[in-house]
């Protein structure tokens, strides 16, 4: 069951580690394309999450877009961030994507 409250009143370890994830993408723009942080919020049971969407709006360069995401998760992990997916969604009009990573320090 999806946890539906999202804190975004963050403790300084939290935002350390949101900054630190989101630093780490922005300084790998050239492997991590069409993504950008959408949300970032602790749900109900504690877990950190990094909401994440992209896409070309109906270019459907799905092999790109996974490849990218791919890219995204070995550059955290690599940083020193644990990072697993929660849930990913298809707007299915087009290929605009939004994934949910659950986030901790390794």
């Amino acid at each position: 069951m999806k946890a539906k409250y999202r804190d975004r009143n963050f403790t300084p370890e939290q935002k350390a580690l949101f900054d630190k994830a989101e630093e780490a993408i922005e300084q790998n723009r050239d492997c991590i394309s069409n993504i950008s942080v959408a949300e970032k919020y602790v749900d109900t049971y504690g877990t950190m999450v990094l909401s994440v969407c992209g896409g070309q709006n109906g270019g459907g360069n799905w092999k790109d877009y996974f490849k990218g995401l791919s890219s995204m998760v070995s550059v955290l992990e690599s940083d020193g961030i644990e990072c697993w997916l929660l849930e990913g969604m298809n707007d299915c009009l087009d290929d605009v994507f939004n994934f949910e990573f659950g986030l901790k320090e390794k």
